[in-house]
């Protein structure tokens, strides 16, 4: 997998101020998301909710792929329904859909998840459960698939970007993840909980 473009950014992780990025391409946005579970994210919920909506009226993307998690990925993808011209939503799940949503949503985001999960599927976008075990390296190779699902639906005017919820150094599967996108030469933006 390859970013998409002539002249693209390299993949340092940029404060989340975007769309001018990227302006200068003449390039859609195809997002790949990842971000912190709820317990772990930090920050106040309904700023870090503000900033991740702000953040994607300003990027427009025409698509968005990623894993629905409590915390970060549930409000990228509903603040990904909430556009007027919302993205195709692609919701790629490491186990199976079950599993996915025992170990990764805590309770009181379930209604959300299912919610959403169904918004999805209304809306044309798809849900891809890899079907693995839950351990690290499902939860490594959903990072990757992630990525690549995002590098397939690109056409050559879209440029597949990255954005990550999380402060610096937070998580090993953001960490996994930015590490991937910078192998592919995919820019990544960051909006830290912490700041």
């Amino acid at each position: 997998m390859r970013g998409r473009g002539v002249g693209k950014p390299k993949s340092a992780v940029a404060p989340a101020t975007a769309r001018q990025q990227f302006a200068g391409y003449g390039q859609t946005v195809i997002l790949a998301y990842s971000g912190r579970r709820m317990q772990a994210l930090g920050g106040d919920p309904r700023v870090i909710d503000q900033r991740i909506r702000r953040q994607l009226a300003d990027l427009a993307p025409t698509a968005i792929v990623g894993a629905a998690a409590d915390g970060a990925d549930i409000m990228v993808v509903e603040a990904a329904l909430a556009l007027p011209v919302g993205p195709v939503v692609h919701v790629v799940l490491p186990t199976t859909r079950e599993i996915f949503r025992e170990d990764s949503v805590e309770p009181a985001w379930r209604h959300r998840f299912d919610a959403l999960l169904d918004a999805v599927e209304e809306r044309g976008g798809t849900i891809r459960t890899l079907d693995l075990e839950p351990t690290e390296d499902a939860y490594r190779r959903a990072n990757k698939v992630i990525l690549d699902r995002a590098a397939e639906i690109a056409d050559a005017d879209q440029r597949v970007t990255l954005l990550v919820v999380a402060a610096p150094g937070q998580g090993q599967m953001i960490e996994d993840i930015l590490r991937l996108a910078e192998l592919s030469d995919v820019p990544a933006l960051r909006i830290d909980p912490s700041a």
